[in-house]
This record gives structure tokens, sequence and C-alpha cells, in this order.
């Protein structure tokens, strides 16, 4: 599976491509901010990005509609931010699964394996 991550904090960004990465996932790329994952994602079109919602720039909010609107992909949200108020506009901007911080490295893996496999138009 290719996987973008978009955090800004870089010791855990580093951190979670380390532990996919061990676990046969292929990190495409990093992002610090929510412009970047949207570029990162036009580019490299990921399978899945997994999206904080905190971040400077753009915000993982503004970054998943962006991404859902230009190259449609799983977005997995990993936020500190657990809320009622975050689940449900993460859901609006078309999140397909949320995960608090700190996230075990199998429970992200798990969320990563349960993304359906793209359908074809029409079918």
């Amino acid at each position: 599976m290719r996987v973008v991550i978009a955090e800004d904090e870089v010791v855990l960004a580093l951190a979670l491509r380390t532990q996919l990465e061990a676990r046969g996932v292929t990190v495409v790329g990093v992002a610090r901010n929510g412009e970047a994952a949207l570029e990162l994602c036009r580019e490299r079109r990921p399978e899945a990005v997994l999206m904080d919602l905190r971040m400077p720039v753009m915000d993982g909010l503004e970054a998943t509609r962006r991404v859902m609107i230009e190259c449609p992909t799983r977005v997995i949200v990993l936020t500190a931010m657990d809320t009622p108020w975050a689940r449900a506009k993460a859901e609006e901007a078309g999140a397909t699964d949320f995960l608090t911080k700190p996230a075990d490295p199998e429970a992200i893996l798990e969320a990563l394996r349960s993304i359906p496999e793209p359908q074809p138009a029409g079918g």
C-alpha cells in the first residue's frame, strides 16, 4: 500500500514512517502541512493518507476536503483532537477513519488494511 503521511511534528512523522515501512507499507511522502500533503497527493496518487488535523499553512480538514475533490483517496485522520466536533468535521470532509494519537502502529496498519479496494466507476 502506498501512503502519504501528513504530520507537522517531525519526530512523530519519522517514527510513523519507520513503523509503517517496517510493516511493509510504502510511504511515498511526508508532508509537514496540509498544502504540502495536497501537493504530494496530486503528484504521487497514494492509496491512503494519514492526516493530522492541526497543521500550519492549511489544516487537515481543509486538506482532506481538497484531496477528496482533486485526487480522491482514502484519508485516515490521525490526531490528538479527539472530540465529537473533530470526528464530525473529519467525516464531513471525507475522512474514512479517525484514530487518536498516540495510535498504536498495529491500529494504524489495521485501519490501512480495512480500506476497501477502489471500485471502477459505474460498477
